[in-house]
């Protein structure tokens, strides 16, 4: 996508929200590069407008918060998939051997 924009491929895009238009802090850069250089940049589901000062700061916040979030989520991920995966066995003390 970011090449088709900087190719002039296209003029804008509509993301669907700002916490899924960048994996990482240098993709969130390079988006804001493209808006810095007039390339329309849209969310389909938050009304922030990217070429003020309080839309951007709003967007760069939310977008600096992402990694923290991500591994929040992962780590709650993680703990839910262990403990459904310790109530799915039965368990049974090994016995010794005597």
């Amino acid at each position: 996508m970011l090449a088709a924009l900087e190719a002039g491929e296209a003029d804008g895009v509509i993301m669907h929200k700002i916490d899924r238009s960048a994996r990482n802090l240098r993709d969130w850069s390079d988006l804001g590069e493209l808006i810095d250089r007039g390339i329309a940049v849209h969310f389909a589901h938050e009304s922030v407008d990217l070429n003020s000062r309080g839309g951007r700061l709003s967007a760069d916040i939310q977008a600096v918060s992402l990694p923290t979030t991500s591994a929040i989520s992962a780590t709650k991920v993680r703990k839910a998939s262990s403990a459904a995966s310790s109530r799915a066995f039965i368990h049974f003390p090994l016995r010794s051997a005597t």
